[in-house]
Order: structure tokens, then sequence, then C-alpha cells
């Protein structure tokens, strides 16, 4: 039979890194001076530039330096847009590549009738919350003019942007809603969030092709069986979290709620992973960041956006943890560097979990006891749905499915990131 871990009290400041059980355990012996840490913000990734191997002729250079007036004047004029333009991306560190049986489902731009279903469920679950409230005879005039704001919102929604803003308005309010609903029980509010994580999980399952199962896409946010007599997830956290009587578990369910929401609408939305997507403003206002270094990880694009003062400057992908042993969502600060760490298997031998020791080659830590972003030699392929079970293309078995609850960065993309990240860097993981 198996059990929870021993509970474990996160800190009680909100920004401080948070505390749990081992899942990717460092070696108590390095090989190597850690990182030196710059004290500069995040910088962009190195281009690598053509050189110029022929030379041409006086007419030739005449006309590109002619072309290239063109071009800047098109740029910089109102006719640029009516030409057209590509959107502000991200600079891609790097390249990760993804099997294509990975690729993102295309779906319709316009708001269609399954959209609206889900939207009337979200109206019906902020009427239950605010029946709840309103017998404890609280005021609930806000909620009220909410209410009927979203039902106005509603019926007015034409586009999947529309559909996103929606979502993430509803949303943020339904998580601000759950301390009125929980009069300061934490239990009751925790089983309303395990039932609405389970019932979103259940009705937006992922069906891999590589071995024909179905497998949750926000098990972050579940208890799962770790199979190795330790329960993973927020929902299992949580539970540890009651059984302490920390007094930091009101806030953490909150945040809970709101991530999984925020979850919820980056789903529904097909911006390109190195773009800006609807949700990321918000998580950056929710926890004040505007104005900071920020790693926002998204767990169903398995992809990294990295801001400056609110601004998107990089982006990359990765891969995260297998859906039994997922990776923690909420927000870190990141803390020690490592070169040449040896990680070692919380596993024994005889677990189809197990690893031999590894040594990576660089390695930074943002959550106690072992969850790092490191980088993965034995992987080629990184990006959407590649922590599930699937076919790496370099065919190294433990690439074969997602990491033990690390973020797996390609080696030569972390060896470029990893000396800009500092103390003052955040960590958002949703």
């Amino acid at each position: 039979m198996y059990q929870f871990r021993q509970p474990l009290i996160k800190e009680q400041s909100r920004n401080a890194p948070r505390s749990s059980s081992l899942r990717e355990q460092v070696a108590p012996r390095m090989e190597g001076p850690h990182l030196q840490r710059p004290t500069s913000s995040l910088t962009k990734a190195p281009h690598i530039r053509s050189h110029l191997l022929v030379r041409v002729g006086l007419s030739l250079l005449v006309f590109l330096v002619c072309l290239g007036i063109f071009i800047s004047l098109v740029q910089f004029s109102p006719l640029a847009s009516l030409l057209g333009g590509s959107q502000t991306q991200a600079t891609p560190i790097g390249h990760s590549s993804t099997s294509s049986i990975f690729q993102v489902v295309q779906r319709p731009s316009e708001v269609n009738d399954q959209m609206r279903a889900m939207g009337q469920e979200k109206i019906h679950a902020f009427e239950s919350a605010l029946g709840h409230i309103q017998r404890t005879s609280k005021d609930v005039a806000h909620y009220q003019a909410q209410l009927q704001h979203y039902r106005t919102q509603l019926a007015a929604l034409s586009t999947r942007r529309d559909y996103i803003a929606f979502l993430i308005q509803i949303g943020s309010d339904l998580a601000s809603m759950q301390q009125d609903l929980a009069d300061n029980q934490p239990q009751p509010m925790l089983n309303q969030f395990k039932t609405e994580a389970q019932d979103w999980g259940k009705a937006h399952l992922y069906h891999d092709p590589f071995d024909k199962k179905d497998y949750y896409l926000n098990s972050s946010y579940l208890s799962m069986d770790g199979h190795n007599g330790y329960f993973y997830g927020e929902s299992a956290y949580l539970n540890d979290e009651i059984r302490a009587n920390s007094p930091q578990v009101m806030q953490d369910i909150k945040d809970d709620y709101f991530l999984h929401a925020m979850l919820e609408a980056n789903y529904e939305d097909t911006t390109s992973y190195n773009q800006p997507h609807q949700v990321d403003q918000n998580l950056l206002a929710y926890y004040s960041l505007q104005n900071a270094d920020v790693l926002l990880v998204s767990l169903t694009e398995q992809s990294m956006r990295i801001y400056h003062d609110g601004t998107l400057k990089q982006s990359l992908l990765l891969t995260t943890g297998r859906v039994y042993r997922p990776t923690p969502v909420g927000h870190f600060h990141m803390s020690t560097h490592y070169e040449n760490l040896t990680l070692t298997s919380y596993d024994a031998p005889s677990s189809p979990d197990y690893y031999t020791p590894v040594v990576v080659r660089d390695a930074v830590q943002f959550w106690d006891n072992g969850y790092l972003i490191h980088s993965s030699q034995w992987r080629k392929d990184y990006g959407p749905m590649t922590q599930f079970p699937h076919n790496d293309s370099g065919g190294d078995p433990e690439a074969s499915v997602g990491s033990h609850g690390c973020i797996n960065v390609a080696p030569s993309i972390l060896r470029t990131l990893a000396p800009t990240i500092t103390t003052q860097t955040h960590l958002i993981i949703f």
C-alpha cells in the first residue's frame, strides 16, 4: 500500500522557494565549480553571422543599397501596415526538433458551439459560487455585477481570441472567490479544486499515438501515484500542507486555482510558442513581476518564454516531468548553479523509472531537494507532448518519456541561457 510523503511546509513568503520531496536527487559530490552569476539582466542569445565570400560588382552594390533604402522606408512608414508584416516574436534560442506526431492540432479561429458550451459551464460555476457566498450573508453586489458582465460577454463572443480573454477573466475571478467560499476551511476548498482539475483533465485527455493510451494534460495539479510509495502533484502537496496546518495553504490553493485557469485559457491559444500569449501578462501581473526577469514555463506547450520588464525576449522548447512524476507548478526563485553535476536516481534499480547516474553539463536549481532546470544530452526532441511516451528521434530509451520532475533543456541552449539566470530571476510554471 502506498503512502503520502511526509508533510512539508512551504516558506511563509509567497515569493520564497518552495520545499518538496526529492524527484531527481543531486549527488552529494559535485564535479567542478558553480557557475558564475552575472548581475546583469537577461540577454539575448548570440546570432550566427554570415560572411561575405565574394566581391560583387559596383552596379549590383548600388542596386542593393537602393533596395535597402526602399525597404527601410516601407518598414517605418504607414505603407508598412498596408503591405503587412510579421508579428513581434521572441528570439528562439538554438533549435529543438520535435517529431511530426507532436505538431499542434489546428483549431478554428471562430467561436463554435463547443466553446460556447464550455463558457456556459464557467458561468454556471460562477453562479454556484455566488450562491454559496450569498448564503454566508456577505456582500455579493460586486460578484453579481461581474456575473451579468460575463453573461453579456459570452453572448457576444465571436473569435477564439475573445473566448480566451473570457476564460482568463472569469477564471481569475473564480480564483479570487475561493477564500470567500472556503470561509477559512481549506479542506473543502481543496476538494473543490481537485474535482474541477480532474474534470478538466478528463475532458481534455491526450491520446498518445505511440502507446494508444490516454493521459492527463494537467497531471501537475492532480494527485499522481509515483509508483515509488509517494504521491506527486499539487493536490497531493496541498493535502500535506493541510495535514501540517500550514498557514500558507489557503493562499496556495487560491494560487493553484489561478494557475490552472491560466492553463485552461492557454490550452485554447494557438499562437506560436515564441510569441506572446494572452495569459502571459496576466501571470506576470498576478505575481507583480512586470518589472522583473521571468522564465515562464507552459506545461501544455512544453515551452519557456523569457520576459524582461514585461517584454518577451527569448523562447525555447523543453521537456518536463512524465505524467506520474509531474513538474511542480507555482512561482519560484532560481538558486544554485551547477556545472558537471551528477544526478542519481531516487528509484531502486529494479524500478522501470530507475536510471544510471548521469553527469549533466549545466543545471540551475529552482526548488529544494533536486528540482532543476538541467541539460539533457540524451534527448533530441523537445516540445509539445514530449513529456508522454514517444519515440525520440535520437534513439535513446531514456528520452522516450518525460523527466522525473525536472525541466530538461537541450545542452547547447542551456549553455547559453544558464549564465543569464541570477538569484533575481523568477520562474513561473503553469
